[in-house]
């Protein structure tokens, strides 16, 4: 009974420091308390072992009403080896601490007791060892759930459990929420994830990033996925497309990791909670493209795992979606005559200022000698040469050919819908539809009817020449008539 004793004690001075319990010495029972800060948790509380506090260990050790022997029955020595046995293991961490201590409860059946959401704020328990968890499928994102708890109860305790949100971001670039572009240009995303604090409590780590794209968005097929900071190559992943999306005609892609912390990666391996993993990929504005307020949403979040005593997906939780827009607006152009009477017979070349100065084809119009209306879709902010390259016969062409002007667009997202201020240009008079998009004005071609003109330098040429003649005639005729004398 004397080694026995010493077994107990030697079992719960190693419980004691799993469980960071208080050290005053109490008699009877005590009051365990749920975490003011955990409103939406519900905590059951299963009793492995009863006894009596003596220093920093149970005296009088009986199986409790969820151990897995017989309530009331003093613990089996067999028990109690297997107890010296865990107290002489060195552990790397809680998990497998956590894996041990398990066998000796039975967590399926009812619990001692419930407190926190939809139960009372505390509960009455006698001396002894307990083990607190999260409820079973109680909670909702983004609360996740806490490492089970292992505490010697041996003075009035409120609960401090580790858990800890996962969160995702994404952004176009390093940083947007919210761009503008042209039909055909790519547009470079972000996908970020957040490691819990806690990421350490988890045996392993699922993780799946799920992005959702609009029909007016071509995936690029040029993922990558970078492990924290210091990764800055990254490795290139298959971001697959999976069926299901929440945008008419768009595409749904996935890219799951089934364990984070197994993955064959220098820098996977040193992740810690508080890091981040993130996948960087283009997509190509297409001809699908929506214009106007309304945009190109590309929507985003992230499946994990949420309750480090479960492995594999589970039951994962879901960050909230996360969406970017693209915007693109379109030029509608009414060619007129020099009464505002709608003209034909035009053709028209666009081209936008590049980075580097150079003018860059945006479209054409040609072969539309029977419409009088030319709109370029799909343009963003910058500035942009239009060029007559058609004139309606009759008509002088356009003045000046070519002409430049500027697109300017203020705008601002909240949530998943996104807000034009302002779409102005310059060198026209451009009228403006902010939720359509669209800036229109009418390109005018005067009659191509040549009028005399006065005060030129026209006739003056047509004299002059007309007196040089004159006068070298008379000098002919002197010199003849001096030759004949």
């Amino acid at each position: 009974m004397k080694h026995i004793k010493k077994v107990v004690t030697l079992f719960l001075t190693f419980a004691m420091v799993l469980a960071m319990s208080v050290s005053v010495f109490a008699a009877g029972n005590h009051t365990v308390t749920a975490p003011s800060d955990r409103a939406n948790h519900t905590y059951q509380i299963y009793q492995v072992f009863t006894g009596d506090a003596d220093g920093n260990a149970l005296t009088n050790l009986k199986y409790g009403l969820n151990a897995v022997g017989e309530t009331g029955k003093v613990v089996s020595q067999a028990d109690m080896e297997k107890l010296k046995t865990i107290e002489g293991k060195t552990y790397a961490d809680d998990q497998a601490k956590i894996a041990d201590l398990t066998q000796f409860v039975n967590l399926t059946g009812t619990p001692i007791a419930e407190i926190g959401k939809g139960k009372e704020a505390s509960a009455s328990l006698a001396e002894g060892y307990y083990i607190i968890k999260d409820t079973d499928n109680s909670l909702q994102d983004p609360d996740t759930y806490t490492l089970y708890m292992f505490k010697v109860l041996k003075d009035d305790l409120t609960l401090e459990p580790k858990d800890s949100t996962t969160e995702s971001d994404k952004t176009i670039g390093d940083s947007a929420k919210i761009t503008d572009t042209d039909i055909g240009k790519d547009v470079p995303y972000t996908l970020t994830v957040k490691l819990p604090a806690n990421y350490a409590d988890y045996k392993d780590f699922y993780l799946n990033f799920v992005d959702d794209m609009s029909k007016g968005l071509t995936y690029n097929g040029d993922a990558k996925i970078f492990y924290g900071a210091s990764d800055t190559e990254g490795t290139a992943i298959n971001f697959a497309a999976v069926s299901g999306t929440s945008y008419t005609g768009g595409q749904k892609y996935e890219y799951k990791i089934a364990d984070l912390k197994s993955v064959d990666n220098d820098f996977a391996k040193a992740l810690k909670g508080g890091d981040v993993v993130k996948v960087t990929y283009t997509a190509k504005v297409n001809n699908n493209a929506v214009i106007g307020e309304a945009g190109n949403p590309n929507k985003f979040h992230v499946d994990y795992s949420n309750n480090p005593n479960q492995t594999g997906d589970g039951n994962p939780g879901h960050t909230p979606d996360d969406t970017t827009i693209v915007l693109t607006f379109k030029t509608i152009l009414n060619k007129v005559d020099g009464d505002g009477n709608a003209l034909t017979g035009a053709d028209f070349k666009l081209e936008k200022k590049a980075d580097d100065g150079t003018w860059v084809v945006v479209d054409r119009k040609e072969g539309t000698s029977a419409g009088s209306q030319f709109s370029f879709n799909g343009l963003g902010q910058g500035e942009y040469q239009l060029t007559e390259t058609a004139v309606p016969t009759g008509y002088n062409e356009m003045d000046p050919n070519p002409l430049t002007f500027t697109i300017s667009a203020e705008y601002s997202i909240e949530g998943d819908k996104a807000t034009v201020s302002s779409l102005t240009g310059t060198a026209l008079e451009f009228t403006s539809d902010t939720e359509a998009g669209t800036l229109t004005a009418d390109i005018e071609n005067n009659s191509g009817a040549t009028l005399p003109s006065t005060g030129g330098i026209g006739t003056v040429i047509f004299y002059v020449f007309g007196s040089l003649l004159v006068i070298g005639c008379g000098i002919v005729l002197i010199s003849r008539k001096r030759t004949n004398n």
